[in-house]
């Protein structure tokens, strides 16, 4: 789950959304093909595969519950009572000794 913190339609910015499917790394205004539509990435960067519980989310094609958005675009909703620092934990507790 993710907030679209940015959006080239505004009225998508602050939605909460599932995301579902990673589309890949793509260069600003590679062609990207989903269920036979044709949408240009807009920025470089790693994208995603959005949904949304209804037809929420303005597309290019009009109200849709998929669409695809940027990583950058995206802020992750981390679920209650996990750890996200457990995850980068382990290669931090790594001793480095220093020569002098």
């Amino acid at each position: 789950m993710s907030i679209i913190n940015n959006a080239i339609r505004p009225e998508n910015k602050g939605k909460i959304v599932k995301v579902s499917e990673y589309l890949g790394y793509h260069l600003a205004n590679d062609l990207i093909v989903l269920l036979g539509e044709h949408y240009s990435a807009f920025i470089t960067g790693h994208y995603w595969l959005i949904e949304s519980s209804s037809s929420s989310l303005e597309t290019q094609y009009g109200r849709s519950m998929i669409a695809i958005q940027p990583d950058l675009w995206l802020t992750p909703i981390t679920p209650p009572g996990s750890n996200t620092n457990e995850s980068h934990k382990s290669h931090l507790d790594v001793p480095i000794k220093i020569s002098t």
